[in-house]
């Protein structure tokens, strides 16, 4: 979902623009994607209610939330006797725990939580919300399952794990194959994920939708972007220590109905001495959401977005052959790397699940060749559909909501 532009709000942030500028600030709007709070909760309830059909359960459910430190260190999640036997014992985390002394704000964990209530609730003999030590070894839960919004660095989701890999129960449990890690999240960047999966613990990552960042767009974008963020909004010390592209230098164009992540441009959510933000305290509902797009102008900006002008066009003009807009946008997406499954949602929007099962049947179909690389052929009829101007019989055949090029596969049967 887009961002009304007609909205009062947004028309007073660009105003802060000068000339050209408004326009590179439209196009980071553009690059914007929202999520809805509908959107986020059936998907992140779709996520955990699949986790049966894929693994082997119970579940042990955690919200993502800051773990307190001593000495730069993440405590101890479960509660350890000091003792030669250092068997963790007693219940488990709150879910819900402000680090603040006298400002008990609660954010995204509060939403995350009352979903893992739900959950819990549904299906209590698969999932339990946030069991103890002493409830793990009664149930015999096997997976540790970590569910958050958002990832763009990685470094609060590793915290928690680290806090919980530091019981020696844990590591025990890990050891003996009794218990495995997986973090659920709606959205995450390539640089978070990748130190997530690194942890000690090696967790599987299962995530809706790749998150779209400046590093995601073309080179000459991401370029031209990053320097209006560098030179509006408030100056690095009025922003408390937060760089130009956000924390960590992510640069994430995500924002949630719940609130905008700190990872974002801070131009977007810090105010300044002469800058007012689009999204005070990280706070969306000051500004009015556009009403869902028609299908072809949604393709046909995906489209604008991955240098496909042309084939954009007849999108808009509805020109393109039924069942093609998916694998039409993860062709374009492919072009250039990181050719990941990941990568390639987060440029498209497209949920990771339809995006691998548009590469697979590109694969079987010839069009992509190793490490995800497009053929000469496939550049061949995307520039066919670059060429074309006057609505003709295309090469293009759809099947079954499927988008398949005739001259470059074997008969439809075989795909259907």
């Amino acid at each position: 979902m887009e961002l009304d532009p007609n909205d009062h709000v947004l028309k007073g942030w660009f105003d802060q623009f000068e000339g050209e500028d408004r326009n590179i600030a439209s196009e980071l709007i553009e690059n914007l994607l929202y999520v809805d709070a509908d959107e986020f909760q059936s998907r992140t309830l779709q996520m955990l209610r699949n986790l049966p059909n894929t693994h082997q359960g119970p579940f042990g459910l955690y919200v993502e939330r800051k773990v307190r430190r001593y000495n730069a260190i993440p405590n101890r999640l479960f509660k350890e006797p000091k003792r030669k036997s250092r068997r963790s014992i007693g219940g488990g985390p709150r879910p819900v725990d402000s680090t603040h002394a006298g400002r008990h704000e609660v954010g995204s964990e509060g939403l995350i939580a009352q979903l893992c209530t739900q959950i819990q609730r549904e299906n209590p003999a698969q999932f339990f919300n946030h069991p103890g030590p002493n409830a793990m070894r009664r149930e015999r839960i096997r997976h540790f399952v970590f569910v958050t919004d958002f990832i763009g660095t990685g470094n609060q989701v590793s915290d928690y794990l680290e806090a919980a890999w530091r019981n020696a129960s844990t590591k025990s449990w890990v050891s003996g194959r009794f218990l495995r890690f997986i973090v659920v999240c709606y959205s995450a960047t390539e640089e978070g994920r990748k130190k997530v999966r690194e942890h000690k613990c090696h967790p599987e990552v299962l995530e809706h939708l790749g998150a779209p960042t400046l590093r995601s767009l073309a080179p000459y974008k991401r370029s031209e972007l990053r320097r209006l963020c560098e030179r509006y909004g408030p100056t690095y010390s009025e922003a408390k220590g937060i760089p130009a592209l956000g924390y960590g230098d992510c640069g994430a164009l995500i924002a949630f109905a719940h609130g905008v992540p700190n990872n974002a441009p801070r131009l977007l959510f810090k105010r300044g001495r002469k800058w007012e933000p689009l999204f005070p305290a990280r706070v969306t509902s000051a500004v009015q959401r556009s009403r869902r797009q028609a299908r072809q102008a949604s393709i046909s900006r995906r489209l604008n977005r991955l240098a496909e002008k042309r084939i954009a066009r007849l999108a808009a003009a509805q020109r393109l052959p039924t069942g093609s807009d998916e694998t039409l946008l993860v062709l374009a997406a492919l072009k250039r790397r990181p050719r990941t499954a990941e990568t390639v949602s987060s440029r498209t929007e497209l949920p990771i699940v339809e995006v691998n099962a548009a590469i697979e049947r590109a694969r079987a179909a010839g069009w992509i060749g190793e490490s995800n690389r497009l053929t000469q052929r496939a550049y061949q009829e995307l520039e066919v559909l670059r060429e074309k101007r006057a609505p003709k019989p295309s090469r293009f055949i759809g099947k079954s909501g499927y988008y398949v090029p005739q001259s470059l596969r074997a008969q439809v049967d075989q795909f259907s």
